[in-house]
């Protein structure tokens, strides 16, 4: 005869009330979506030449970025920490309103600031002296500047609750 399993089961609902059920629970959450969000595809790059030349690509949020994107996450790092260390407990709010901000920027920087929109505008600009019609290089955003942002709306929110 076997013996019976006395392991405790855990649902999927008791996970997600224990990762959710305090302030630090939601900023963990809130941080390991930023890092889904930069690593996602962050900008969406298209190409419209005609003649079966079209062509796409993304970038991630650190090639899109660069720097900010560091930046950003270190904030929502910080933001996390501030719920346990107690030296950084009286800035809480304040870093979870920067880690808001940062998201914010990212995508603004990332979508209409980053390098490679800045040498996208210039080809569009030249094609468009050379008598070529409409924009034929777009940047466009992707699904990572929609978790990135969610990620920021969470930070924020778990400064909320209570730690």
């Amino acid at each position: 005869m076997s013996e019976p399993n006395t392991t405790p089961q855990v649902t999927l609902q008791q996970l997600v009330t224990l990762a959710t059920g305090t302030g630090f629970g939601l900023a963990v959450c809130a941080a390991v979506l930023a890092l889904l969000g930069l690593l996602l595809p962050f900008t969406s790059i298209s190409t419209n030449m005609g003649l079966g030349l079209d062509q796409s690509g993304s970038f991630n949020g650190f090639a899109a970025a660069g720097w900010i994107a560091w930046l950003a996450l270190l904030i929502f790092v910080l933001a996390v920490a501030s719920g346990r260390v107690t030296q950084l407990a009286p800035y809480r709010n304040i870093l979870a309103l920067a880690g808001l901000l940062a998201s914010v920027v990212t995508v603004l920087v990332g979508w209409f600031f980053s390098p490679a929109a800045a040498q996208f505008a210039e080809v569009n600009r030249a094609l468009a002296s050379a008598g070529s019609p409409g924009n034929l290089i777009n940047i466009r955003p992707h699904i990572g500047m929609v978790v990135l942002l969610a990620a920021g709306a969470l930070i924020y929110w778990s400064s909320r609750k209570p730690a």
